[in-house]
């Protein structure tokens, strides 16, 4: 669920009428364009080990709310292609001041902590091992294999008659 609805999420494109299926970009090219703004801002959450998740009404809220508002607006306008020179530049601007909040994000965790985020669970680096993290994937771990024998080899050489 993005952080804000499309009609929101366009306010910075100026100059770009409101999509729907015969407008340039359509409907499906700018619904499109949001749910990738919303994955990019997700994705600066998770690097900054912040939940996706945040509370309403939070400084967090707003922030992200704006960083998703700007890259959407950014991507709708370089999209509409008859916007002009001017546009393109603006969209560069907008998609500028969106990367600088998303890398506000991970430089000021402490601080988003405290107003609306929550940290992300994530696993712990000594929770690993060898005999699961440096696994040869392409060993077959079926008893009867080549790879694993029914028993283990014996130790003694039990052939000779001696």
């Amino acid at each position: 669920m993005a952080f804000n609805t499309l009609a929101l999420a366009l306010r910075y494109a100026s100059g770009v009428q409101t999509p729907t299926t015969a407008t340039k970009p359509t409907l499906a090219n700018a619904t499109a364009i949001h749910a990738d703004a919303y994955d990019a801002v997700r994705a600066a959450l998770t690097a900054a080990e912040l939940s996706a998740t945040v509370t309403a009404s939070s400084i967090l809220e707003g922030r992200v709310k704006q960083a998703e508002a700007l890259l959407a607006s950014a991507g709708v306008m370089l999209s509409k292609e008859s916007l002009g020179e001017m546009a393109i530049k603006n969209a560069a601007a907008m998609e500028k001041r969106a990367q600088a909040i998303l890398v506000e994000l991970r430089e000021h965790r402490a601080f988003y902590l405290t107003q609306g985020g929550t940290a992300a669970t994530t696993a712990s680096g000594w929770a690993g091992s060898h005999f699961t993290a440096d696994r040869d994937t392409t060993i077959d771990q079926t008893p009867g294999t080549g790879d694993v024998p029914y028993a283990q080899e014996g130790v003694f050489d039990w052939t000779d008659d001696d």
